[in-house]
């Protein structure tokens, strides 16, 4: 997996937002001296209705990876689409977990079940 795609995973994680809040997200979004991340209200849910802008903080440990981000991206989008200066798109995110299970699947020869809807 590309280590921008293991970012992405990692701070949807660790922020618990929405993809498309880290998807959307600029480099300028982020105040690493405050450890602020301001999710403007165009990226977020609520921010549609309220008009406010969304406050996450950024713990120390998220800040090499988010440094990390800001290094390999050469636009003003914090993860950018392959070689565009866009944001990452959400089909590009919505395959990660299937990129992901196929890795595991090859490294861990583990039979792993399919969630089926009833």
């Amino acid at each position: 997996m590309a280590t921008k795609n293991k970012i992405f995973l990692k701070l949807c994680l660790a922020f618990g937002c929405r993809n498309g809040e880290v998807r959307r997200s600029e480099k300028k979004d982020f105040d690493l001296k405050k450890r602020i991340w301001t999710v403007p209200p165009e990226n977020h849910k609520l921010g549609r209705k309220s008009g406010e802008p969304l406050l996450r903080p950024i713990i120390k440990e998220l800040v090499p990876l988010i440094e990390q981000a800001m290094m390999l991206s050469d636009c003003r989008y914090l993860i950018p689409c392959e070689d565009k200066h866009e944001p990452f798109t959400s089909s590009a995110s919505l395959s990660l977990p299937y990129n992901l299970m196929q890795w595991l699947r090859k490294k861990s020869r583990h039979k792993y079940e399919t969630l089926v809807n009833p």
